[in-house]
């Protein structure tokens, strides 16, 4: 097995089966659905313009790349006009527009982040 192979598996593991994750569907601009397994974190800390720590709501989900890939092999990215939809621990359901997306193609993690209306 090469690394490739044995870190995308590692991923497999450490993503998708210790817990704290989440079914999350994708939804691209022509409104077909992309299910993913993965994790959805909210509450952080950003800086206000004087440099003071501020809690916010940052709003960001991570998955397996492969989990969502053509059968060519080439990684979906979605962009602003995808949504993403997912049920928290306690059951409540959320959809969030995507505002941007981060993959990161070396360690095989999208991530985007995503607006909430409160």
């Amino acid at each position: 097995m090469n690394v490739r192979a044995l870190a995308e598996r590692d991923l497999a593991l450490t993503l998708e089966n210790f817990g704290g994750g989440v079914e999350i569907a994708l939804t691209d601009g022509a409104g077909e659905s992309h299910i993913v397994f993965g994790r959805v974190g909210d509450i952080g800390f950003a800086y206000d313009t004087e440099g003071n720590q501020i809690s916010s709501r940052t709003v960001q989900a991570t998955w397996r790349l492969s989990a969502m890939a053509t059968e060519e092999g080439k990684y979906l990215i979605p962009d602003s006009r995808w949504t993403a939809s997912w049920k928290d621990l306690s059951g409540r359901e959320w959809t969030a527009a995507v505002t941007r997306c981060e993959p990161d193609r070396t360690l095989g993690v999208g991530r985007v982040w995503l607006s909430l209306e409160l």
